[in-house]
């Protein structure tokens, strides 16, 4: 039997899985502050192109799978030899944006799959403050994620108006980096 003391743990639990789930570091980020929050075409623009750009660094990041040294699958090797040369191209034309846009200066952020953690000073907002944050959350693609916030506090926004898609694409991504943080963080222990 589901009780509201039972619902709001759940959801309480939730959040804090939610918030310990992050990418944390020292990332390049650039804002604008707006009066209002975005309008629905803006937010289904803004919906579109961070979904792509997730699913750009999934494909990115997925690792290729190894062939049977035994067998003779002609399809499986011209499917890596297209896979390589695409692999190519992006690197080629991910170094060529790179070289004609300068990224914003790093700062010390945290974020989760419900909102974005900064270093005092990196963003001035007041709360109440809609903003549009560009995020460079991934080296091998140069386009930055755009993240619509809502000040809270001077160091904290929300994300609102992100589709169940981008919102779920953001949990993947956001899980796969947790996950390799804490990889990275075991390997060094035994190492050391």
């Amino acid at each position: 039997k589901l009780t509201r003391e039972t619902i709001m743990t759940d959801t309480m639990n939730d959040e804090a899985l939610h918030e310990a789930i992050s990418l944390s570091g020292q990332l390049p980020l650039s804002y604008s502050t707006y009066s209002q929050a975005l309008s629905e075409a803006e937010l289904l623009n803004l919906n579109e192109r961070n979904l792509m750009l997730l699913n750009a660094i999934e494909v990115a990041e997925v690792q290729r799978y190894i062939s049977d040294a035994d067998s003779d699958d002609g399809v499986q090797v011209e499917l890596l030899r297209l896979e390589a040369k695409v692999d190519l191209l992006l690197s080629l034309m991910n170094q060529l944006l790179s070289q004609h846009n300068e990224l914003p200066q790093p700062s010390t952020v945290s974020l989760s799959a419900m909102a974005l953690n900064w270093q005092s000073g990196a963003i001035k907002a007041s709360v109440g403050d809609y903003l549009v944050v560009d995020l460079h959350v991934h080296n091998a693609v140069a386009m930055p994620l755009r993240l619509p916030l809502r000040a809270i506090n001077s160091e904290r926004g929300e994300l609102y108006g992100l589709s169940s898609l981008t919102q779920n694409a953001l949990d993947k991504f956001l899980f796969r980096q947790h996950r390799r943080a804490i990889a990275v963080s075991r390997q060094a222990r035994s190492d050391a």
